[in-house]
């Protein structure tokens, strides 16, 4: 996994029944997906999305 990848921890999920999600963007800080997450929580409001942060599985650090 390339370093930059390593950097977006920042992530809008979209919610899953029943205790799935599934990431939609990822993002380099919180202020850009906060805004997105407003977004697609308008236009498409019978969806739950929710943001988090999702860090990189210790793993892909071997990669860098």
């Amino acid at each position: 996994m390339a370093y930059p990848q390593n950097l977006q921890a920042w992530a809008v999920t979209r919610i899953v029944p029943p205790t799935q999600w599934v990431i939609i963007s990822c993002y380099y800080t919180c202020s850009d997906p906060e805004e997105h997450l407003q977004l697609w929580r308008q236009r498409v409001p019978n969806t739950q999305f929710d943001l988090v942060f999702d860090l990189p599985d210790s793993t892909n650090y071997r990669d860098l």
